[in-house]
């Protein structure tokens, strides 16, 4: 598992009394496991937490998106990275009216640069929208 699938296992077992149930999202992205999958095993021999498993999307948007169609438009808490947190909560009120975060601190260069990146790709998308033309 990676630091940051970790960090948000710790996360989800710290916060446990926040929630009902845990959804864990994520598809195989970087390797042949998706991380929703992962996560979930990890959790399991740990914390006796109920969890959903939505295991087909690949961006935070897909997640989002994903997520709502299994819960619908209920109060749920994002657990993520600092760097991924503003952009993650701003999709997320897409999708759920009431949108809480906690995070772990997360530093590494190479996550900042691709948290640049994908900031860039989602203004973009979302100045689009402003502009009357299609974000998906």
């Amino acid at each position: 598992m990676s630091r940051s699938q970790v960090e948000r296992c710790r996360l989800a077992m710290a916060a446990w009394s926040s929630y009902r149930t845990l959804v864990i999202t994520g598809g195989a992205v970087k390797n042949k496991w998706p991380e929703a999958q992962t996560m979930a095993a990890y959790i399991r021999t740990r914390c006796p937490i109920p969890v959903v498993i939505e295991d087909k999307s690949r961006t935070t948007w897909e997640n989002l998106k994903n997520t709502w169609e299994i819960i619908g438009d209920v109060p749920v808490l994002l657990l993520t990275s600092s760097l991924h947190a503003p952009r993650a909560q701003a999709m997320a009120r897409h999708f759920f009216s009431d949108v809480a975060v906690q995070t772990y601190r997360e530093n590494r260069l190479k996550h900042v640069l691709r948290e640049l990146v994908s900031r860039k790709i989602y203004m973009v998308m979302e100045l689009k929208k402003l502009a009357g033309g299609s974000a998906e």
